[in-house]
């Protein structure tokens, strides 16, 4: 997390940093002060399960900007005559709905299955929409490798 101002505190700064470089998202489609970049950094600091913060303090942070980015993706706006995140949310797959998630596929008719596995078989509809974006995963893994409570699963 080195070049962040606070790594260890959650902030807009940070959280603005980590959406230019590590999402790639550019100032054109979503300028500095954008009120989806407070909005979202909130979002995620009051979703995210504080004992992350007892653990490991840069993780926590971590953990909430992927799923700021994540919420990002799915809640913003496109400003008049961009289209970045509609095209995101398109290529993603973000506005399609799925009960499971994709367990194999085809090349003949492009084919699909969905197998509920163990560890998925308690997700709420939130936690399946969250599977859908790389930072939403990111998230997930952060929040589940300290264990099954910690990410929303009991």
């Amino acid at each position: 997390m080195s070049g962040f101002v606070e790594p260890g505190k959650p902030n807009v700064t940070d959280y603005t940093a980590f959406l230019r470089g590590n999402v790639g998202i550019p100032v054109a489609d979503l300028p500095d002060d954008s009120m989806w970049i407070t909005a979202t950094l909130g979002i995620a600091i009051a979703q995210v399960n504080l004992a992350l913060t007892r653990l490991v303090r840069p993780m926590y942070c971590l953990a909430v900007y992927n799923l700021g980015a994540d919420r990002l993706i799915n809640f913003a706006l496109d400003l008049p005559q961009r289209s970045y995140f509609a095209d995101l949310r398109k290529s993603l797959g973000v506005t399609v709905f799925a009960a499971g998630l994709v367990s194999s596929s085809s090349d003949a008719g492009t084919s699909q299955s969905l197998q509920v596995i163990e560890a998925a078989q308690k997700m709420t509809l939130t936690d399946l929409q969250l599977a859908k974006t790389p930072y939403g995963r990111a998230y997930m893994g952060i929040a589940q490798s300290y264990g099954p409570t910690i990410w929303g699963l009991t």
